[in-house]
């Protein structure tokens, strides 16, 4: 098990190797984990009570890929089927070649519009639902879209997965701008290598627990929240500080050590009053470097307050 993290910006960092971690989640894998298929359907899955929720969500992802259904006598067909985010509608499309008895399947599955959705609603403003956006047709701030491709080998007895990939894109808006403000990639590989006659018998099954279905458990884990904890008074000066040291510190390269310093600087933008927030921007306006700060990091606070305080600008002409 290889585990690796990465805290930095694309094209200039790499991952880091966390061994720590990858020796935990090995020893936890090593245990014996089972788990019920009929028909294209993982059901129940069990483990034993050391392994932890969040490596039995690791092998809810790899068993994610034997969740499919194959139909031989129909090219584009849909249904309604249980993954790992939930209860969602699946799309289907096979293309078989005779000649060498294989058929390439893809699938993607519509994540956005789950029933029993495998979802968890937390943190700050910028990840409130935005009502208001939806009765506009503005569209969400959430977009998602996942899709799994399948090499299957026909065989005497049934079909045999040889290569499966899957790709999941994640993109979040807090004000619905096209493209999104943060974008997730996740690609899983899985490649058959050997078969084997006999499955290894599992002798401590009683010792197994029920840890559900293959739909994702939320883990709660408080502990990796990226929030840290200030005190509010005075927080106009504060926030004007803050704002001063980023646009120094981010002058002619971008400074990864501030990362602390911008999440205060959204805290304390949540409390200040919109009078105040215009007697900033008064003061930081003719500043390039400081009036971008401002502009870039007040539109994040996702209120009221902000978009009376952008309309006037706008009407102002003090945006160009």
């Amino acid at each position: 098990v290889v585990f690796e993290e990465f805290n930095g910006f694309p094209g200039k960092s790499d991952f880091v190797a966390a061994n720590q971690v990858a020796e935990k989640i090995a020893a936890q894998l090593a245990k014996p984990i089972g788990f019920t298929y009929s028909a294209g359907n993982v059901g129940e899955i069990r483990a034993s009570p050391e392994v932890t929720d969040t490596v039995v969500n690791i092998v809810r992802g790899i068993l994610g890929f034997f969740q499919v259904t194959v139909k031989t006598n129909q090219d584009i067909y849909e249904l309604e089927e249980i993954g790992i985010h939930g209860k969602c509608l699946s799309n289907y499309a096979t293309k078989i070649n005779t000649q060498e008895k294989v058929m390439d399947l893809t699938q993607v599955v519509d994540v956005t519009n789950c029933r029993e959705k495998a979802a968890f609603y937390f943190g700050m403003a910028t990840a409130v639902e935005d009502k208001v956006s939806k009765q506009m047709q503005r569209g969400e701030s959430v977009f998602s879209t996942v899709k799994y491709t399948y090499n299957i080998k026909a065989t005497e007895e049934a079909g045999l997965i040889t290569k499966a990939q899957a790709l999941e894109l994640q993109y979040f808006t807090p004000f619905n701008v096209k493209g999104g403000s943060f974008k997730m990639e996740a690609m899983k590989e899985l490649v058959l290598t050997t078969v084997k006659d006999k499955t290894q018998d599992v002798h401590n099954d009683r010792q197994m627990e029920s840890r559900g279905n293959i739909i994702f458990k939320v883990v709660k884990n408080w502990a990796n929240l990226p929030v840290m904890m200030q005190r509010m008074d005075d927080p106009v000066t504060k926030a004007t500080e803050l704002i001063k040291r980023l646009a120094q510190a981010n002058t002619h390269q971008i400074d990864s050590a501030t990362n602390e310093d911008a999440i205060k600087l959204y805290q304390l933008l949540r409390v200040i009053p919109l009078e105040k927030l215009e007697k900033m921007w008064r003061d930081m306006e003719g500043n390039l470097n400081e009036r971008n700060w401002f502009l870039h990091t007040v539109v994040e606070v996702n209120d009221a307050r902000i978009l009376n305080f952008l309309e006037r600008l706008l009407r102002e002409r003090k945006l160009q």
